[in-house]
């Protein structure tokens, strides 16, 4: 076997020894000291450190996990235990948020409700009415004849009534009964009849009309509604000859009637119709021999001058 020379490094090449290096620390004998390698292993495994690439098999590694993971002294266990609880607080905590954020949205939507329920009830309350007596009116219209076997039509009673008081379709009633309708907007005659120009004139929206030229005071306003013109009951009644205006409350009907008689040939003649204001005119003289004595004695006469014949 060859012998190996170790070089004597006592000297340089020069034969000098070396000058020692003062800031150089001794060497220190890096022999492997086995205690504390023994203590180094146990702490690695203590604090579940990785296995050299030597040691590292399927089943050393299973165990390492089920050891790290089983250790409840282990940090890694009590940062990941930590963690979780520290989620399951804030989830908790969101949840009691979201429930809250709930029950308050559900007390405004119900409180919302209840007043505005309240709040109608007591608006309807207060514009409340007592329902009109004439609630599901019927009319007729026809002759005095016809009535009998007629059936009564369903109409709508806000336009038949008002304030309280019952309104006749005007135009309705001068188209069954052939009056003459003429005028505008805000004048609306109808002509009776067309030979004695017996007529009226309504002023719309007013309570004011003209008979026969002279004027009148309606105890309420004509309406117009739907093109046509509704003027109170009463109007008929106070004005009007030829046309009877009943109404029944038991079947809760109002009857317009044209009067009608039986003649000799056993038909029926319908009356003329007119009003009870006549045109005004000229007074129709008077003779003096018509006069009563008593009367004449309160007169005055004027004598009548002569004119003499110029010769």
């Amino acid at each position: 076997m060859a012998i190996r020379r170790i070089p004597d490094i006592s000297k340089d090449d020069r034969g000098r020894k070396p000058t020692p290096n003062i800031n150089s620390k001794p060497r220190m004998n890096r022999a492997p000291n086995i205690q504390m390698a023994q203590n180094l292993q146990r702490r690695h495994v203590n604090r579940g450190a990785r296995m050299s690439i030597n040691d590292q098999t399927p089943s050393k590694r299973r165990s390492a996990k089920e050891d790290k993971r089983i250790n409840p002294d282990s940090p890694e266990v009590k940062r990941v235990a930590k963690r979780s609880q520290g989620y399951k607080i804030k989830k908790k905590q969101k949840g009691i948020s979201r429930l809250f954020i709930a029950y308050a949205v559900l007390f405004v939507l119900v409180f919302s409700a209840v007043a505005g329920v309240i709040s109608l009830a007591f608006y309807k309350n207060l514009i409340a009415t007592e329902p009109s007596e004439y609630d599901g009116l019927k009319l007729k219209i026809c002759l005095e004849h016809e009535e009998k076997d007629l059936k009564a039509i369903s109409v709508d009673t806000e336009k038949y009534v008002r304030d309280g008081s019952l309104y006749v379709n005007m135009t309705a009633v001068s188209e069954k009964f052939g009056f003459i309708m003429t005028g505008d907007r805000n004048w609306i005659r109808f002509i009776t009849n067309e030979k004695t120009g017996e007529s009226v004139c309504f002023e719309v929206g007013t309570p004011f009309a003209e008979i026969n030229g002279t004027e009148i005071r309606m105890n309420g306003n004509s309406e117009k509604l739907d093109d046509s013109l509704f003027v109170p009951v009463e109007f008929f009644v106070e004005y009007v000859n030829g046309i009877d205006i009943y109404y029944n409350e038991e079947k809760n009907v109002l009857s317009i009637l044209r009067d009608t008689s039986r003649n000799e040939a056993g038909h029926f003649d319908e009356a003329e119709i007119d009003f009870k204001l006549k045109a005004s005119g000229p007074c129709a003289s008077i003779s003096e021999f018509e006069l009563s004595e008593e009367i004449k004695a309160k007169c005055y006469y004027i004598p009548l001058i002569s004119v003499q014949p110029e010769a």
